[in-house]
């Protein structure tokens, strides 16, 4: 790989925009996968119990599923 290919580890933070998590998630940083979890995952927790009746149990499965690699 040249030199010019080569990118130094993306720093994932909190306070990242959404297009620096979906690079981030691109690459397959660990973080940014940890930040989208922490993001998005109560929402999805939240929309999935709504439509299913608040079974949270079964709407947390959903939330892991849809978030996991």
């Amino acid at each position: 790989m040249a030199e010019s290919e080569m990118t130094a580890p993306r720093v994932i933070s909190a306070g990242m925009n959404e297009e620096a998590l979906v690079q981030g998630l691109r690459e397959g940083a660990p973080e940014a996968s940890s930040e989208l979890c922490r993001r998005f995952g109560p929402t999805l927790h939240r929309f999935a119990a709504a439509r299913l009746g608040w079974d949270t149990e079964l709407a947390e499965d959903i939330a892991i599923q849809a978030l996991a690699d």
